[in-house]
């Protein structure tokens, strides 16, 4: 019984204690950076066939992903020399791109987007060519891609 009695004296001591409540109507910010990226497509090996005056690259140069409008990918190159180890022999050779020689590139955004892609040549003078002692020529380019 005075369990019963409790029971129905708290539940009449609630009824009674009745409380106003008010919210405000509050927001919560969420918020997500999604950050630049980009990934260089380069030619892995080109062969250059004997008094070939150019020879494009076996491949292009392309950048893709997901940059800033306001950032561009520059993409730039550094050419080691097409040396003969037998005859201690270098042939020199330019980069080009068209009728210029290649040093750096800017991808923009739209760039990225559209996969523009690039096609370099080696050229290599026929005095160069004539002048080369015989043997096999090994060289490379280094390609590095920077973020600005």
């Amino acid at each position: 019984m005075k369990k019963g009695l409790t029971g129905l004296l708290l539940v009449s001591l609630m009824a009674t204690l009745t409380v106003p409540v008010q919210a405000a109507e509050q927001t919560t910010l969420i918020h997500a950076n999604v950050g630049s990226s980009y990934t260089l497509t380069i030619p892995k090996e080109t062969t250059i066939d004997v008094n070939a005056l150019t020879t494009p690259l076996n491949g292009t140069i392309k950048v893709t992903g997901n940059i800033l409008s306001t950032q561009n990918v520059v993409v730039s190159a550094v050419t080691q020399p097409l040396h003969n180890d037998d005859q201690n022999a270098d042939l020199p050779y330019t980069l080009k791109n068209g009728n210029q020689t290649f040093t750096s590139m800017n991808f923009n955004q739209n760039d990225l987007k559209s996969t523009k892609e690039v096609q370099l040549q080696i050229a290599i003078n026929q005095e160069d060519w004539n002048q080369s002692p015989a043997g096999s020529y090994n060289g490379s380019i280094i390609f590095d891609a920077k973020l600005q």
